[in-house]
C-alpha cells in the first residue's frame, strides 16, 4: 500500500466539522468550536451538523451522513476535517463514501470511537493516513488533560517533522507491560468493537504483519471485550508477527451486580500471552479526558519495558 500524507495543517486554516454517526450535544460542539476559532482557525460546520436533522440516534439519515463527509474532502477551502462526535452509525454509511473523492482530495480526517470505522477503512482502502484522536465536543478549555491532548493532536497534524515520543503525565496515568520487547512497524487500530465488527469485510483491517495495533473501548461488559478480543484473535490479527499492541484505556466497565467477572486487564494479559508480542496496558488512549492522538499508517516504535511508543514519521506533509 502507498502511503497517502495529507498537507499539514497551516495557522488560519479552515477546518470543517462533520458529523458521521451520532449528533454531538450542542453545548459541547459550541465550547468545542469555540476552542477552534481562538486558535486562530476558520471553522465551518457540515450541513447536517448545523442543522436539526435527527434520526433517531443517528445525526441524520445514512445517505445524508456520507453526504456531508464527500462535502468536505471535496471542499478545496477545507484542510482539515474533524468529527463533531462519536455515537453510533458510522458503520451504515460505508458503503455510500465515495472513496474516489477522498483519494483525490486528501486531507486531515480526525475522530476516534465509533468514526474508528472511517478511519481504517478509509486508510486501507486509499491510503491515507488518518488521525484516532480527539473530537470536537471534546475541546474543553476548562479541562487539563482534555488541552493536553488537544494541543498533542495539533502538534501532530501541524508539524512536517516526526514528533517522536508520545508523552503523557505519569501523575495521570501510568500504563503497564504486559510483554516485555521492542518493535518497529506502521500504527492500525482503534474501537475495538468497531474493528471487531468491521473484520472481515472491505471496509476492515486487511493485512496485519508487522504493524503496531493499539485498541480501547468504552461500557463494555468484560465479557465482551473477551469475545471481541478472541474474533480479532481467531481472524489473526491478533498474531505473533505483530511488531506490538497498544492497549488504550476501557472505561465505563459494566459489571453486573453479584455476577463473578475478569477484569479488563486479565482478559487482555490472557491473549497476550497467546501471541506473546511486545505490548502496554492502559495507554493514554480512549474514552477519557487524556486521549493522546495516534496516526493510523505511519510507523513507530513499541519499546514496553519503558513503557514508550514513538512516532517515527510525520502524520503530514
Amino acid at each position: 500500500m502507498e502511503i497517502v500524507r495529507p498537507p499539514a495543517l497551516s495557522p488560519g486554516s479552515t477546518i470543517a466539522v462533520v458529523s458521521p454517526s451520532s449528533p454531538a450535544d450542542p453545548k459541547s460542539l459550541a465550547r468545542g468550536v469555540g476552542y477552534l476559532r481562538k486558535k486562530g482557525y476558520k471553522v465551518i460546520l457540515g450541513d447536517v451538523t448545523k442543522s436539526v436533522r435527527m434520526h433517531g440516534y443517528l445525526a441524520a439519515p445514512d445517505e445524508m451522513r456520507a453526504a456531508e463527509l464527500s462535502w468536505a474532502f471535496r471542499n478545496e477551502e477545507v484542510k482539515a476535517i474533524i468529527a463533531a462526535g462519536g455515537g453510533a452509525g458510522s458503520i451504515r454509511i460505508l458503503p455510500y463514501v465515495d472513496f474516489d473523492i477522498i483519494r483525490s482530495n486528501p486531507k486531515i480526517f480526525i475522530g476516534f470511537s465509533d468514526i474508528t470505522t472511517l478511519l481504517v477503512a478509509i486508510h486501507e482502502i486509499t491510503g491515507l493516513v488518518t488521525i484516532h484522536g480527539p473530537v470536537v465536543k471534546d475541546f474543553n478549555p476548562h479541562n487539563k488533560e482534555a488541552m493536553i491532548s488537544a494541543e498533542w493532536l495539533f502538534n501532530l497534524i501541524s508539524s512536517k517533522d516526526p514528533v517522536g515520543d508520545v508523552v503523557y503525565d505519569e501523575s495521570i496515568m501510568l500504563p503497564r507491560v504486559v510483554i516485555s520487547g521492542s518493535g518497529e512497524g506502521r500504527l492500525i487500530g482503534g474501537n475495538l468493537t468497531m474493528l471487531a465488527v468491521t473484520l472481515g469485510t472491505k471496509f476492515g483491517m486487511k493485512e496485519q504483519s508487522g504493524r503496531i495495533l493499539f485498541l480501547e473501548d468504552v461500557g463494555m461488559e468484560p465479557y465482551l471485550i473477551d469475545n471481541f478480543l478472541g474474533k480479532l484473535w481467531l481472524s489473526g490479527v491478533l498474531r505473533k508477527d505483530l511488531s506490538g499492541v497498544i492497549i488504550g484505556e476501557f472505561t465505563e466497565i459494566i459489571v453486573p451486580q453479584g455476577e463473578y467477572t475478569l477484569r479488563p486487564e486479565t482478559i487482555v494479559a490472557s491473549y497476550m500471552q497467546k501471541v506473546k508480542v511486545p505490548s502496554i496496558y492502559g495507554f493514554p488512549v480512549g474514552h477519557s479526558d487524556f486521549n493522546l492522538a495516534l496516526p493510523i499508517g505511519v510507523k513507530a516504535r513499541i519499546n514496553a519495558d519503558e513503557l514508550k511508543l514513538s512516532i517515527l514519521e510525520s502524520a503530514v506533509d
